[in-house]
């Protein structure tokens, strides 16, 4: 066999092998593909949704204990905003649950937070409940401005020294 001839093998199996090893990477590349777009179309807004779930409960448990700790009623108005939005984003991962098969954890952990979410709700309308009963009997206990409550008592003292 001539130099040429060998030469020329050794070309032909180098290019055979470049096509092979493209043709490879086209076929993973394809794969690739299939997987980024259950990411894109499946996973991101599952995290998202999830993501969303947790901030408006853990946003709407702030405002029920300011509500609590302060008895201002726009803290409670505030939180009761925040735990329709969390039911929002639970009707979305709902949704977003039986779009696809693939997403069967996310169906089986929403169903899970639907049930935790109606639970908090009747806690905290329940809790509501307690602090108006508390403030009325607050208010029966000492009806007007001029209880003696150590405050008044205070105000007292130092109106005679002035």
């Amino acid at each position: 066999m001539s130099l040429a001839m060998k030469l020329g093998t050794g070309f032909g199996i180098v290019v055979i092998i470049a096509i092979v090893l493209g043709l490879l990477a086209v076929v993973n590349m394809k794969g690739v593909e299939q997987t980024t777009d259950i990411l894109v179309q499946e996973k991101v807004p599952e995290v998202s949704v999830a993501n969303n779930i947790e901030r408006w409960a853990l946003k709407s448990m702030i405002e029920m204990r300011s509500y609590w700790f302060t008895e201002d009623e726009t803290y409670w108005q505030s939180a009761f905003q925040d735990l329709q939005k969390m039911k929002d984003y639970i009707k979305a991962a709902k949704a977003q649950a039986a779009s696809s098969p693939r997403l069967s954890a996310l169906k089986e952990d929403v169903e899970i937070t639907e049930i935790a979410a109606s639970e908090f709700e009747v806690l905290a309308n329940k809790g509501l409940e307690l602090t108006h009963a508390q403030q009325k009997s607050r208010h029966r206990r000492h009806p007007g401005p001029k209880r003696d409550v150590p405050e008044n008592i205070k105000m007292r003292r130092i109106k005679k020294i002035l």
